[in-house]
């Protein structure tokens, strides 16, 4: 037994050491962790998404003057007064060529003439206002066949953002 006692002790001792990290240990590795995070932080710098999103949003804001659009043939069976062969910006400023589509769709068909990420509305937060000044960022025209097409002529990357709408069919007389 006294040959085993010196075996013993150096068991215990060994089992003493084998519960856990020391701080030093711990603090050093919190420490790796975290000047890792911040050279990856410098060196693969996050990609920015916004023109992606910017072009997402005018997706969907083409579409909804489309649908309202095709609504209001549908309605009055033909499309708004004032789109015509040439492709003209959605706003209020109609003695410089752009078409006010506000009273024909708003708040009937759109609750709210959609705005480019870049378009500007002035003096009002509705187009209905009075002495409201606005440009959608959105742009009309309409074909030889009567078919309407909206666009984002301002995309990001390029993107060509367009829908187009059909003819409405002419409402029969009664």
């Amino acid at each position: 037994m006294a040959v085993l006692y010196p075996i013993l002790i150096s068991m215990q001792y060994a089992r003493s050491r084998e519960r856990g990290f020391t701080l030093i240990e711990l603090l050093a590795v919190i420490a790796l962790v975290i000047a890792c995070t911040g050279a990856s932080a410098l060196f693969l710098k996050p990609k920015d998404y916004s023109s992606e999103a910017n072009n997402a949003k005018r997706w969907t804001d083409v579409s909804q003057i489309a649908q309202a659009l095709k609504a209001y043939g549908r309605d009055n069976g033909k499309m708004p007064d004032g789109i015509t062969l040439k492709s003209q910006v959605i706003g209020s400023d109609e003695a410089n060529g752009a078409v006010n589509l506000c009273s024909a769709l708003v708040p009937k068909y759109l609750k709210q003439i959609p705005l480019d990420p870049g378009g500007i509305r002035i003096n009002e937060k509705s187009c209905t206002g009075k002495d409201a000044d606005y440009v959608a960022g959105y742009a009309v025209a309409r074909y030889v066949d009567g078919s309407v097409v909206v666009s984002a002529p301002i995309a990001e990357h390029q993107e060509q953002i367009s829908i187009r709408v059909p003819a409405p069919m002419p409402k029969p007389t009664q």
